[in-house]
C-alpha cells in the first residue's frame, strides 16, 4: 500500500503487518469488509489461533455469508501465509476439480496418440 491508511486501527487480534493489507480489502470492498465484524474477537478467536482448515477457520456464521472468492480475499489479508492452500480450494470448488495436478505421463497412451511424421516435445518441469 502506499502508507496511507486512513487512519485505521487494527482489530487486537490481528498482526501489525497486516494494516495494509486490511486497509486495502477496506478501501476495495467496504460493505464486505464490515460485514466482517473483524472487531468482534469473539467471532475471530478461532481464526487469529489458526488452528483449523481454512475452509473451517471462516466463522460459521460469515462462511456461510460470503462466497469461495471471498474467502480467499479474506485470507489474504489475514493470513497470507495460508494463501495458496486458500487458493488450492476455491478452485477445487470454482472448477470442480478433484485434482489440480495433470495425470502422470503414459508414454503408451502418447505413442497412440501421435503419428511418426510429426514431432513430439516433452518437458518434464514442473509449472
Amino acid at each position: 500500500m502506499d502508507g496511507n491508511d486512513g487512519g485505521m486501527s487494527l482489530p487486537n487480534w490481528v498482526a501489525d503487518d497486516r494494516l495494509p493489507a486490511l486497509a486495502k480489502l477496506r478501501a476495495s470492498f467496504p460493505r464486505f469488509y464490515e460485514s466482517l465484524q473483524l472487531d468482534d474477537g469473539s467471532i475471530w478467536s478461532g481464526f487469529a489461533r489458526g488452528t483449523l482448515a481454512e475452509d473451517e477457520d471462516i466463522p460459521i456464521q460469515l462462511a456461510q455469508k460470503i462466497t469461495p472468492f471471498q474467502k480467499v480475499l479474506v485470507i489474504q489479508a489475514l493470513k497470507p501465509e495460508r494463501l495458496v492452500s486458500a487458493m488450492e480450494n476455491f478452485v477445487h470448488l470454482a472448477l470442480n476439480l478433484n485434482e489440480l495436478s495433470p495425470p502422470a505421463l503414459s508414454l503408451r497412451n502418447l505413442f497412440s496418440e501421435t503419428m511418426n511424421s510429426v514431432p513430439v516435445l516433452i518437458i518434464i518441469s514442473s509449472g
